[in-house]
C-alpha cells in the first residue's frame, strides 16, 4: 500500500552532500595521521596501484536510478593491493592523493565532485577498517580471502547506499525510496569479483617476482574495456528509449510554439549538460546544431553546447540531435497540416470564406437559438449571385475570375459585423447569415454589398465592374435552414428576371414561381437525358430573285405537361445548368439530318443555320463535328448563329476556336444584331462574315428610330463586306423596302412560318416554282 510522501525540502540534499564530503575529509586525515604517526614508508607497488586508481576511475560502472545514475567504480581493487601490502595510514593517504587528483580532473560541477570525494573516503575507510579487523582475527590465505570478500562488498554496500540516499533526497523522495534491493546481488557479485584482484596481486607480490604483477594487466584491462562497453551500449539503449518516447508523445506536445520548447527540453535532458536554443545560424566551434525545417517558414537551426569547452560532442551525440529536432519538425508540420485540412474542410479555399456545410451548421444553430429565445432573435439569409461574372471569366481567363471573387468576398466580409457569417457556395454564389438582426436591417446590408461590389477593380491592368442581385428571406416560426435558403434563392431569381443590381426581398407569392422553376428544371434534365428536342425549319429567300437560300434550323421542345417550351425560356437555364453542349450537339446532328432531306429534295446546294450558344465555341466536340459533318455533305453550307456576342470570351482560346470554326467550312453569323449588347468590335475582331438584323426593326420600319437603324447596319455592313440577313419580314411591302436598302436575304412570317421538317419537304417542292418567285420579288 502506497502513501503520499511530501517533497523535502532541496536544501536537505546539499546538507546530506556536505555531511559525506566530510565524512571522507575526516577519513582521508585519519590515514594521513596514521601514516605520519608511525615511520612513513613509500612502497613504489603502491605508487603505482595510486596511478592506477586514476586510470580505473575513468571506467567506472553506470547504475541508473529514477532520480540520476549511480556510478560504481572498480578502483577499490587497487586500494585492496595497497591495505594488503602496506600500512593502513599509508594506503589511505594514497588513495586520498589519488581521488584529489581524480576529481580535480573531472569537469562535473564542484558539488557533484566534492560529493564523489567523500563517498569515495568513506567507502574506502570501509573497506580499510574491514580488513584491519579481520586479519586481527584470521591471518591464514582463507580467513585473509574472506576477509577481502567482505571488505569489498562493504566498500560498494557503503557506495551504493549513501549515492542512492543523496539522489532520493535530492529528488524530494524518502532517502532509500531510490534502492532497489531486488538488483544489488549481480553488481555486487561483479564488483567482488573484480576487486579480489587486488588481492590476487598481493599473493603475487609476496610469493612471486614483482613482475609477474604485470599479468593482471589483462584482466584489469579486459574488465575495463567491457565496463566500456557495456555504459556504452546502456546509454545507448537509453538513448534510443527516449528517442521512441520523444516520437510517440510528440503529437502532444502542443502547438509551433508549444513543441519548440518540449524539443529544447528534451534536447537537454538526452544530451545531458548540455544547453540548446533555436537560432537563425548553424553550430560555430564547439557546438552541434541541425536544421529545424518547418513547412512555409525560414529554416531555422536548433544549437546546443556544453558549459565546457573541453567536454566534447560525439557523432551519436549530433545524430541524437538532429533525430530529435526530425521528430518535432514532423510533428509541427502534422499538427499544420492537420490544421489546414480543417480548415479547408470548412473555408472556400479561394476565397477563404465559410463553405456551405459549415453555413448550413451555423444556419441551424441560428434558427435553434431562435426557437429557445423567441421571435425577438430575429435571423435573414442574403443570397447574392454577381451579375456578368461568366463574362469576365470566359473573356478574361479562370485566373481573372478566381481574382475577382477573392475581391468580391473581401467587400462582402467587409459590410458585416463580426457576428455575422459569410459563404462562398459555389461559383458566383455567395450567401450572408445575419443574426439578431432588426427589420430592415438585411436590407440596410444588401444596399452596403451592391455599392461595395459595383465599384471598379482592377484586374491585369484593366478596370473591370461588376453588379450582383440578392435575394433576401428572413426567418419565419418552425421554419428549417433549407427553407430559408430556397427562399432567399427563388428572390435572387426574382431581382435577376427584374434587370439584375439590386436586392428582393421574399414574399410567399415567389412560392409559386420558384416550384415552377424548379419543376423546369427538372424537366429539362429528363429531356436532355431523354433527346426530346425537336427541330423546325424556317426558310431565308434571297430578296432579289425570291430563291430559296437556306433554312434556319430552330429549336423546340414540347412538354406532355407544361406544353410548348420556348427556347429563349429553357436555353438559359440548359446554360445556367451546364446542359447546353448536350442540348447543341443533339440540334446540331438534328438539323443537319433534316438538311440532308431538304439539299436532295431541292436538287442544288442549300444552306443550313443553326443557333449556337456561346458557351459551346471553345468545346472541342463541336468544332470536331462541323468538320466530320462538312467533309461528309459538301453541299449544305453550315453558317453558326451566335446570339449574345458580349458572353464570348475576350481572349486568344475564343478567337482560336471560331477561326477552327470557319477553317473547318463553317460561316459565323452575328445573330439579333442591333440588340443587347451588340459592339462593332466583335465584329473587326471576330471572323463573323454575316450579321442578321433582329425583328424588332423590321417588323415596322416607320415606327420610332427603326429605319434609320436598320439603314444603319446595312451601310456599316457593305463598308465591312458583310452579308445581311433581315429577320420578322412580316408583309411584301417590308421585303421590297429592305431589298431596295441593300438587304440580301430575308426571313419572317411572310415566306412562312417555321416548320417541321416533312411541311418543309412540302414546301420546298411548292416554293421552288417561277410563279412563286416572282410573286414574293414582285412585293405583292
Amino acid at each position: 500500500m502506497s502513501e503520499h510522501v511530501p517533497a523535502v525540502d532541496p536544501r536537505r540534499g546539499w546538507a546530506f552532500d556536505a555531511l559525506v564530503t566530510l565524512g571522507g575529509v575526516v577519513v582521508a586525515i585519519i590515514g594521513f595521521a596514521l601514516w605520519v604517526s608511525a615511520p612513513m614508508t613509500m612502497h613504489p607497488q603502491a605508487v603505482v596501484a595510486a596511478l592506477l586508481v586514476v586510470v580505473m576511475t575513468q571506467f567506472p560502472l553506470v547504475l541508473p536510478q529514477r532520480a540520476g545514475d549511480a556510478a560504481i567504480g572498480f578502483e577499490a581493487s587497487a586500494l585492496v593491493f595497497m591495505v594488503l601490502m602496506t600500512s593502513t595510514g599509508e594506503a589511505l593517504s594514497l588513495w586520498f592523493v589519488a581521488q584529489l587528483i581524480t576529481q580535480l580532473l573531472d569537469h562535473r560541477p564542484p558539488r557533484v565532485r566534492l560529493f564523489n570525494f567523500g563517498i569515495t573516503n568513506l567507502s574506502a575507510g570501509a573497506l580499510a577498517g574491514v580488513i584491519v579487523l579481520g586479519m586481527s582475527v584470521r591471518r591464514d590465505t582463507i580467513g585473509e580471502l574472506s576477509v577481502t570478500l567482505a571488505a569489498c562488498a562493504a566498500y560498494f554496500l557503503v557506495d551504493l547506499i549513501v549515492t542512492g540516499m543523496s539522489l532520493a533526497i535530492e529528488a524530494g523522495e524518502p532517502p532509500f525510496s531510490g534502492l532497489r534491493w531486488t538488483g544489488v546481488p549481480l553488481p555486487l557479485l561483479c564488483f567482488v569479483g573484480i576487486d579480489t584482484l587486488g588481492y590476487l596481486g598481493a599473493v603475487l607480490e609476496r610469493h612471486l617476482a614483482a613482475w609477474t604483477l604485470l599479468l593482471l594487466l589483462v584482466p584489469v584491462g579486459t574488465i575495463l574495456v567491457a565496463v566500456r562497453s557495456i555504459n556504452a551500449v546502456r546509454t545507448s539503449h537509453e538513448r534510443l528509449s527516449q528517442l521512441f518516447a520523444a516520437a510517440a508523445t510528440a503529437p502532444d506536445w502542443g502547438d509551433a510554439a508549444g513543441t519548440e520548447a518540449r524539443l529544447l527540453e528534451e534536447v537537454s535532458r538526452v544530451l545531458r549538460r548540455t544547453t540548446a536554443r533555436i537560432l537563425e545560424r548553424p553550430a560555430i566551434g564547439a557546438e552541434i546544431s541541425a536544421p529545424l525545417e518547418v513547412r512555409g517558414h525560414p529554416v531555422r537551426h536548433v544549437v546546443a553546447w556544453r558549459a565546457r569547452a573541453t567536454e566534447k560532442f560525439d557523432s551519436d551525440d549530433v545524430r541524437t540531435l538532429e533525430t530529435l529536432v526530425g521528430i518535432a519538425a514532423a510533428a509541427i508540420n502534422r499538427r499544420r497540416l492537420a490544421d489546414e485540412m480543417t480548415h479547408l474542410a470548412r473555408h472556400d479555399p479561394l476565397t477563404g470564406l465559410a463553405n456551405r456545410t459549415v453555413f448550413t451548421d451555423r444556419l441551424d444553430h441560428a434558427l435553434e437559438l431562435r426557437r429557445d429565445a423567441g421571435p425577438a432573435k430575429q435571423v435573414a439569409i442574403l443570397y447574392c449571385d454577381l451579375d456578368g461574372f461568366k463574362s469576365v471569366n470566359d473573356r478574361r481567363g479562370h485566373e481573372s475570375g478566381d481574382l475577382l471573387l477573392a475581391i468580391v468576398a473581401g467587400r462582402i466580409q467587409s459590410c458585416l459585423r463580426p457576428g455575422d457569417t459569410a459563404a462562398r457556395l459555389g461559383g458566383d454564389e455567395f450567401a450572408v447569415l445575419l443574426e439578431q438582426v432588426t427589420t430592415g436591417g438585411a436590407e440596410q446590408v444588401a444596399e452596403r454589398m451592391l455599392d461595395q461590389i459595383a465599384l471598379p477593380l482592377k484586374i491585369d491592368g484593366s478596370e473591370v465592374r461588376v453588379t450582383a442581385s440578392i435575394g433576401i428571406a428572413y426567418v419565419s416560426d418552425e421554419q428549417r435552414a433549407v427553407d430559408l435558403m430556397r427562399h432567399a434563392d427563388t428572390a435572387m431569381y426574382r431581382i435577376k428576371a427584374a434587370g439584375k443590381n439590386g436586392y428582393e426581398l421574399f414574399h410567399p407569392i415567389m412560392q409559386a414561381d420558384s416550384m415552377s422553376r424548379l419543376r423546369l428544371e427538372d424537366a429539362l434534365r429528363v429531356a436532355v437525358q431523354d433527346k426530346v428536342f425537336t427541330v423546325a425549319y424556317q426558310p431565308i429567300v434571297d430578296l432579289a430573285t425570291g430563291e430559296l437560300s437556306s433554312f434556319e434550323a430552330l429549336a423546340r421542345w414540347e412538354h406532355p405537361e407544361l406544353g410548348v417550351i420556348a427556347p429563349d425560356r429553357f436555353i438559359p437555364i440548359a446554360e445556367r445548368l451546364g446542359l447546353i453542349g448536350e442540348i447543341g450537339l443533339h440540334m446540331l446532328e438534328e438539323a443537319y439530318v433534316g438538311g440532308q432531306a431538304l439539299q436532295s429534295r431541292l436538287g442544288r446546294p442549300l444552306g443550313l443555320a443553326v443557333n449556337v450558344s456561346p458557351l459551346q465555341i471553345t468545346d472541342p466536340k463541336l468544332v470536331r463535328w462541323v468538320q466530320s459533318c462538312v467533309a461528309r455533305h459538301p453541299q449544305i453550307g453550315l453558317t453558326l448563329e451566335l446570339t449574345e456576342m458580349s458572353r464570348l470570351g475576350d481572349d486568344d482560346a475564343t478567337v482560336r476556336a471560331l477561326d477552327g470554326l470557319v477553317a473547318a467550312g463553317a460561316v459565323v453569323a452575328a445573330d439579333d444584331f442591333g440588340t443587347g449588347y451588340s459592339s462593332i468590335s466583335y465584329l473587326h475582331r471576330l471572323p463573323v462574315t454575316t450579321v442578321k438584323i433582329d425583328r424588332s426593326f423590321t417588323k415596322d420600319l416607320t415606327v420610332g428610330r427603326s429605319l434609320p437603324v436598320v439603314k444603319g447596319v446595312v451601310a456599316m455592313a457593305r463598308a465591312m463586306d458583310l452579308t445581311v440577313v433581315a429577320e420578322g419580314i412580316e408583309d411584301g411591302a417590308t421585303s421590297a423596302e429592305l431589298r431596295d436598302m441593300g438587304v440580301r436575304f430575308g426571313q419572317g412570317y411572310y415566306f412562312s412560318r417555321p416548320m417541321s421538317l416533312d411541311d418543309a419537304l412540302e414546301w420546298v417542292a411548292v416554293r421552288d416554282s417561277a410563279t412563286v418567285r416572282r410573286y414574293a420579288v414582285a412585293g405583292a
